[in-house]
């Protein structure tokens, strides 16, 4: 029996040294799991951050560890952790003038927030990190954070009882800081022109009208595609043999800032009135189909969601007898002829906060000069108007008054 409750014992204490190791071997390797406390130059906040990972520089340690603190909501531990960062920066500073803005909304820094001086660097984002360090997306972390968490940010800021001039302009800053997006940022703007007509000699006036204040454009390059339907007329000699016509259009676009590069195809039906004969084919009466492809440049004059672009650039154009879906076997056909076309588009935009945007336009244009080396009796052009839309990527980006660089 003594044998038996000695092996008892030295099974159990193997399971227990057993137990021990594997959760040792659980916990993350270099990871404190505690913040110290301690002043702003403290030697345990440096040997804490070179513990989180001893592959990384303790800025970017420090960074993330900022991250992670503001999203457990420990606001005493984030100053702390703010002031040492503040302490180390030899090189240039730790956080940049987003980041740093960002986090002093969620902590509701009020002597920072309500000071323009402090403010208007950090708004104005000319701000570097120091040292070569890889994006980590400390930035979007903190705006997410501060964007879930905007009514507590606001409740603590009401905490300091600040005065109805001070509550509208932290409302526009937190709006700043977390709306994205055109039609977000066109709702901001009117907030900014009535707080201005409110408070016409506020400190903060000066901020919100430079930089949070912004007006959208469109990005230099984009594309599009288009689709419409339309009807027209041929004119000159090709109107004394064709009547009215009518049929689809796709139009492929690009865009570089305020060019557009338009090719389209217009497939179109044409009614034949009488039989004639051509370039010693006899067509015949009932129907014909053509196929119009041209490729243009353009201008474009912008104002708002309103565009007009006038065009010019060449067209190919081709004529064959018989209904354009169920063509005979033995169709007359002109063959491709190259000539030219005018025309002017107008655009009406409906943008949304993301791309792609809806665009509906109206498209009038002449394409003539193509088919009369087919016969001199094929002389003259078309004239054609057509409806469409169709969708464009080509995001809008925001500038602030103060500033010349574009925003996220």
């Amino acid at each position: 029996m003594p044998g038996v409750k000695w092996n008892i014992s030295l099974i159990l204490l193997l399971l227990c040294m057993a137990a021990t190791q594997k959760q040792l071997q659980s916990q993350p390797q270099n990871q404190p799991q505690d913040q110290p406390e301690g002043s702003a130059d403290s030697a345990a906040y440096e040997a804490w951050l070179v513990g989180i990972n001893r592959r990384k520089p303790v800025v970017a340690n420090a960074r993330l560890a900022m991250a992670e603190t503001v999203k457990r909501g420990a606001w005493d531990e984030a100053k702390l952790l703010l002031a040492f960062m503040d302490n180390r920066q030899n090189n240039g500073p730790w956080l940049n003038g987003p980041e740093r803005l960002l986090l002093l909304t969620i902590l509701t820094d009020t002597a920072t927030l309500l000071n323009p001086a402090a403010l208007d660097p950090m708004l104005a984002e000319t701000w570097g990190v120091a040292g070569s360090l890889r994006p980590d997306g400390v930035r979007d972390r903190l705006r997410y954070l501060l964007r879930s968490g905007a009514a507590s940010a606001s409740d603590r800021f009401d905490g300091y009882r600040p005065t109805e001039e001070e509550r509208r302009f932290f409302n526009l800053l937190l709006n700043h800081l977390t709306a994205r997006g055109l039609r977000a940022q066109e709702s901001l703007n009117t907030l900014v022109e009535q707080f201005a007509a409110q408070y016409p000699r506020s400190r903060f006036l000066p901020l919100a009208q430079s930089h949070i204040r912004r007006q959208y454009s469109e990005q230099v390059g984009g594309l599009g595609i288009q689709a419409g339907y339309g009807g027209g007329v041929p004119v000159g000699e090709l109107g004394n043999r064709f009547g009215k016509l009518h049929g689809i259009a796709v139009e492929l676009e690009g865009y570089l800032s305020q060019f557009t590069l338009s090719g389209a195809v217009q497939f179109l039906s044409l009614a034949v009135p009488a039989q004639f004969v051509a370039a010693g084919d006899q067509w015949p009466a009932g129907d014909a189909s053509m196929t119009n492809a041209t490729l243009s440049l353009g201008y474009e004059l912008r104002q708002g969601r309103i565009a007009f672009t006038p065009m010019f650039g060449l067209a190919a154009m081709s004529v064959q007898s018989g209904d354009a879906i169920r063509q005979q076997e033995q169709a007359i056909q002109t063959g491709f002829g190259l000539g030219f076309d005018l025309s002017g588009v107008a655009d009406y935009r409906i943008p949304f906060d993301e791309g792609p945007h809806i665009n509906v336009r109206a498209r009038v244009g002449y394409s003539g000069g193509a088919l009369a080396g087919y016969d001199p009796t094929f002389a003259g052009g078309i004239l054609y108007f057509r409806l469409g839309f169709g969708l464009v990527y080509r995001p809008y980006v925001g500038r602030a008054a103060g500033r010349g660089e574009e925003s996220e």
